[in-house]
């Protein structure tokens, strides 16, 4: 069995002849025949019997690979490549990618009980899996170069020098700042990738920054590290007032009442908040305020 994977809830079958995208069928399947035994019946002859499989565990699996893989490989899939997150849910774990074949368990020689069918027709897997997707985009959204990668961080020069080269070509000033994930001190960082651009600044984008403090302060598994987290956005972030206002005075005409009316407000679900509304950082002297207010009433229960 071979399998391109560019993403693991995208699994595309090139060996048998069906092709599966997001568990949608788009080409013919091919059902493999088990085969069939033997019984003797009372009177001596012998008639064939469906070999009927046992029970195959693909707990892990995500209904993409389910629906894609043949069923004699959902368990040591399962096992190989997926583990169950702490909120108790199936999710591929890119951990353990760290080579392009995977092979089933094979079957004892002598068994000493009945084996599994899926033993005997498991397949190897190959498995490609590009590490890391790069974006660069700007402040309105749009994204102005991308590279895939196969592993962390190759290829970023020769993004860099394109985008270098296009800022150049359209006659556009160099950005002033720029917002990465990693690498955003020194300078052999980000800095270092456009040392074209003198002038620029480096910055930590601020959900990483966000995320690295929750490190310091609690994990994933603690039961309030939810709770946490939305506080501390609320910390960082705020509504846009123009945006707020505007939304307000729509809503009051489609309930056809006045903008301060106490229903208005009620009315507006959080929804149709980050649908209409932009959310912009409270700046760094309100933000550092807000953060040790919510450190110091949080230190107790975390």
């Amino acid at each position: 069995m071979c399998t391109i994977l560019p993403n693991p809830r995208e699994l595309y079958v090139v060996e048998y002849c069906y092709i599966v995208v997001h568990g949608e069928k788009v080409a013919s399947e091919f059902i493999i025949n088990i085969g069939a035994s033997t019984t003797t019946t009372t009177t001596g002859t012998t008639q064939p019997q469906p070999l009927t499989p046992m029970p195959i565990s693909s707990e892990n699996l995500i209904e993409g690979w389910k629906t894609t893989l043949p069923q004699f490989d959902h368990q040591w899939v399962s096992s190989a490549l997926f583990k169950t997150s702490v909120k108790g849910k199936q999710e591929f774990d890119s951990s353990k990618v760290n080579k392009l074949w995977y092979f089933p368990p094979q079957p004892s020689l002598i068994p000493n009980q009945p084996p599994s069918v899926a033993r005997y027709f498991a397949q190897r897997l190959l498995l490609w899996m590009p590490r890391k997707m790069w974006q660069v985009g700007n402040e309105f959204g749009q994204v102005l170069i991308s590279v895939l990668t196969a592993s962390e961080g190759s290829g970023l020069n020769q993004m860099a020098k394109g985008l270098v080269n296009r800022y150049k070509n359209a006659g556009v000033s160099p950005p002033d700042l720029v917002y990465t994930d990693r690498d955003c001190c020194g300078a052999r960082g980000i800095k270092g990738l456009f040392s074209e651009w003198n002038d620029i600044c480096v910055r930590l984008d601020i959900w990483h920054f966000m995320r690295r403090l929750a490190i310091g302060v609690t994990t994933e598994s603690h039961p309030l590290y939810a709770t946490f987290m939305g506080r501390m956005s609320k910390c960082v972030f705020e509504w846009s007032t123009e945006d707020f206002n505007n939304l307000k005075t729509a809503k009051a005409r489609e309930l056809g009442l006045d903008d301060d009316h106490p229903t208005v407000m009620k009315a507006i679900t959080k929804k149709e908040m980050a649908l209409h509304c932009r959310r912009k950082t409270r700046g760094a002297e309100k933000t550092s305020v807000l953060l040790f207010q919510l450190f110091s009433l949080s230190a107790d229960s975390l």
